[in-house]
């Protein structure tokens, strides 16, 4: 609690104040990462899949059974952004390590990226943004979907760079003819969400100056207009990349989603996940209703674009399953961002809301208990010698990345 009072005090910051704040921070960064320190693999779903392609695409030209059962080839996609970085770190650490650094890395960017969204907003960290770290160890990132996990925190850094860049507008513009490129290459996710919340801020800034909403809504068009040049490339030149075999649109039940949004930090125990999120749900209404609080019309314009793509948008989007599922940690996101307790008044709601959203989140029970289980069986166990693998030894690999022949 020593770091609470001095970060939510009303007056200029003073030392102790600042001391507070970066305690703060690192308190934030910790809890993110907290969970990836002990085990050698993060045990996710998708992971090991992740670390069997890894394999190939750093070792395929290396060793000769590799060669003559995988084949890699490069192409750009709107979903690379661990397998570049993998590219880089992979043959100086190994598969293995440099996937956990990055996993562990992508969580404290998202999570710094949440905290400077807030220092952006406000002025300084506001309780919502604390409550809204644990939505990092959300169900698509305990599914292992290690592309989208790492381009939702770079989503929310370039929008703080947009803002930082508004007395710069050429400048501001050359950055973001090449970082939204860089966004949309890592996961079009990532893409997608920086444009909402990009164009929700400058729509909102637009309408309080301009005469109407249509020249507010075109103002806005012409200033972010820079933002759709990786998606228009990609999509006249370089479409032809996904396999059109799949299923490239599937809509399933309204009733799915509704579950799903009670899943956002799905754990093993659904009595507490479901409980943690209702807790939520009760703060953010509370807050809408309560007028010592103010909410922020960027977050509050980003928070209904989300939802209302939510509802609208197929459950399998260009072949990509748990399209729709992807949002619901950013809708919770939005919705604590978009608090702003003026007063300070009720910041208590943080202590009696976080434990239970913490271990909701996967913070004590999978990523606590399952974690030392998965290191007892499996995390510290070697793996094959891929130097030595022969012929012989194909069941190795199968059983290493957990495929089968």
């Amino acid at each position: 609690m020593f770091i609470m009072k001095p970060l939510f005090s009303k007056g200029p910051e003073t030392e102790s104040a600042v001391t507070s704040q970066i305690g703060l921070w690192l308190f934030c960064l910790t809890l993110a990462c907290l969970p990836l320190i002990y085990p050698a693999v993060p045990p996710y779903t998708d992971v090991f899949g992740h670390i069997g392609r890894y394999h190939v695409q750093i070792n395929s030209s290396k060793i000769d059974i590799l060669a003559s059962w995988y084949s890699f080839e490069w192409t750009i996609i709107p979903n690379l952004g661990y397998d570049i970085l993998m590219q880089i770190l992979g043959p100086i650490l190994g598969v293995e390590p440099a996937t956990k650094l990055l996993v562990i890395l992508s969580q404290a960017i998202c999570a710094a990226s949440i905290l400077w969204v807030s220092k952006s907003q406000y002025g300084s960290v506001k309780f919502g943004a604390v409550m809204a770290i644990p939505f990092l160890y959300h169900y698509a990132f305990n599914y292992g979907f290690l592309n989208y996990s790492l381009s939702l925190g770079l989503a929310f850094g370039a929008f703080v760079t947009w803002r930082k860049l508004h007395k710069t507008p050429v400048i501001r513009l050359v950055t973001f003819s090449l970082l939204s490129s860089v966004l949309f290459v890592c996961h079009i996710y990532g893409w997608a969400i920086m444009c909402i919340l990009i164009g929700s801020d400058t729509l909102v800034k637009n309408i309080e100056t301009k005469e109407s909403w249509m020249h507010a809504f075109w103002a806005t068009t012409k200033s972010c207009l820079i933002l759709t040049l990786p998606f228009v490339a990609y999509y006249f030149f370089l479409s032809g990349s996904y396999d059109s075999s799949k299923n490239m649109f599937v809509y399933k039940s309204f009733i799915r989603k509704l579950a799903f949004i009670f899943m956002a930090v799905r754990d093993r125990w659904a009595v507490w996940d479901i409980m943690a999120i209702l807790v939520v749900i009760g703060i953010v209404v509370f807050a809408i209703r309560n007028t010592k609080f103010k909410i922020d019309k960027t977050m509050a314009l980003a928070l209904v674009i989300c939802c209302l793509i939510y509802f609208i948008m197929p459950s399998t989007l260009l072949g990509s399953a748990f399209a729709d599922m992807r949002l619901v940690p950013v809708i919770f996101i939005l919705a604590l961002l978009m608090i702003d307790d003026v007063e300070q008044t009720y910041k208590w709601l943080l202590g009696f809301d976080y434990p239970a959203l913490a271990t909701a989140a996967a913070a004590i029970p999978e990523n606590g208990f399952d974690y030392l289980w998965a290191l007892n069986l499996n995390a510290q166990k070697p793996g094959p010698d891929w130097t030595l693998i022969d012929k012989n030894e194909l069941s190795t690999i199968y059983k290493y990345v957990g495929a089968t022949p």
